[in-house]
């Protein structure tokens, strides 16, 4: 199934389906058995969404431990190299930890599915590229999994200074300041900071540097996904959810919003055919506090010990890039019937998510609204 027959169903459908075994409809009228309310910042690991290109099974999990995991370069390098998750942990000193949001290819529809957010921890990429030595006619990495998944990525992206207010792609082992769970990945994983999750390969195994320069992958091949991977702007409602009932008086709509590989500028919200208007983000000041909490509680430090984006506030601007933002919205409920509740994001860059979209292909995600019921 494509990308674009994917969307229409899960668009519709309005609830979380798995890329396998799709059953859709024309439309949901299900009854949300709890009220929407305001996502956290920092997506907590009970709560990250599962999502595999290849389709595996639990049962199927690659069978990998710190101890028997192993990754190999070779192809176009001066010397083909195997590195154990002990040549990782030798590189500690050189370890980075970030945020970055994740997010499916095919996440679509009225509510958060296939995106959350954390702070990942590992070792560059271009560290083990370097030690084996990079041949001039490479073009392409082309990244293998142990579930049999495959994708690819562009050396230049590797090999390139990482500009200011940029972060490395890496081989992360950390979520959360945890160990990264089996479904997620463990014990090494790709996290490429403005990429869909398609370019983040869960259980690394090989990568293969070649000259040829076209597309390669699951998703780029099979599935005609454009090559890129480029994360796009998307903004959701989390409360209320679909068909929620809203009660007369001042009710608070939330969000969160992702505005890819530029910062997000602004959210918009329009109740029925109304105009647009603005939405408050959440203030970094309230994002720190949150996120001291969280990190104080898992490792005992504060962001600004060790998150890039707060130990280097001089390179990194809030709103964060690749890094989605908590908004809200509040209005006045009147009168009784349906309402139709709209959110869109517009990048510092001045993309504004758009209203339709021909081009499928593109990651874009058309404005997503919210049908409630005014009580």
């Amino acid at each position: 199934m494509d990308r674009r027959n994917f969307l229409k169903v899960t668009t519709l459908a309005g609830f979380s389906v798995s890329l396998l075994g799709i059953v859709g409809c024309e439309e949901n009228t299900i009854e949300p058995k709890f009220p929407g309310q305001a996502k956290d910042f920092i997506t907590k690991k009970e709560d990250f969404f599962v999502q595999f290109g290849n389709g595996t099974a639990p049962e199927d999990y690659p069978k990998l431990t710190k101890a028997n995991w192993n990754l190999q370069i070779k192809g176009l390098v001066n010397t083909e190299k195997t590195f154990t998750f002990a040549d990782l942990e030798a590189l500690k000193s050189k370890e980075t930890t970030f945020l970055k949001t994740m997010r499916c290819v095919f996440d679509a529809g009225s509510f958060e599915k296939y995106i959350a957010n954390a702070y990942w921890t590992g070792i560059s990429l271009k560290n083990l590229l370097e030690q084996a030595g990079v041949k001039a006619e490479a073009k392409r990495l082309r990244i293998f999994g142990a579930d049999g998944f495959t994708t690819n990525i562009l050396l230049s992206d590797v090999l390139e200074e990482t500009p200011e207010g940029e972060l490395p792609i890496i081989l992360a082992y950390k979520m959360n300041g945890e160990d990264l769970t089996q479904e997620h990945g463990f014990p090494v994983r790709i996290i490429f900071p403005e990429k869909f999750g398609y370019k983040n390969m869960k259980w690394v195994s090989e990568i293969e540097l070649t000259d040829i320069d076209e597309p390669f992958g699951k998703y780029e091949v099979d599935y005609g996904i454009f090559d890129s991977g480029d994360l796009q702007p998307i903004s959701y409602i989390s409360a209320p959810l679909l068909n929620e009932e809203l009660k007369v008086g001042t009710y608070t709509i939330f969000g969160t919003a992702l505005a890819g590989k530029s910062p997000v500028k602004k959210v918009e919200v329009k109740i029925d055919s109304g105009d647009w208007k603005e939405a408050e983000i959440t203030s970094l000041d309230a994002v720190e506090f949150d996120l001291t909490e969280f990190t104080q509680n898992q490792a005992g430090k504060n962001p600004e010990d060790f998150i890039e984006q707060f130990k280097n506030r001089d390179k990194f601007s809030y709103p964060f890039k690749n890094v989605w933002v908590v908004w809200k919205f509040p209005f006045e409920v009147s009168g009784t019937g349906e309402i139709t509740i709209s959110a869109r994001v517009t990048g510092e860059d001045g993309f504004v998510q758009p209203e339709t979209d021909e081009t499928v292909e593109d990651g874009n995600t058309t404005i997503l609204s919210v049908k409630a019921k005014k009580i």
